[in-house]
């Protein structure tokens, strides 16, 4: 299954590629882990959900936004 993201780019993504993935919030942000897809899978609103590695706290993130934090190292 492919998610697309839309806004002023179109992204078509696997959907393995992008769920496990550890990320951090900015550059210098916290570590976390997207676990899944959480709202529409198509569209400039695509959600994921992600837990926050040092609180385990889960959260419901934009996937756009995540795209745009650095992988983490």
């Amino acid at each position: 299954m492919n998610v697309v993201v839309t806004s002023d780019r179109q992204l078509k993504l696997p959907l393995d590629q992008i769920l496990g993935s550890f990320r951090t919030f900015g550059r210098l942000g916290p570590l976390y882990q997207i676990l899944d897809v959480a709202g529409p899978q198509t569209g400039p609103d695509v959600i994921v959900r992600v837990r926050v590695v040092e609180s385990g706290e889960e959260l419901e993130y934009a996937l756009a936004a995540a795209l745009d934090d650095p992988l983490a190292p």
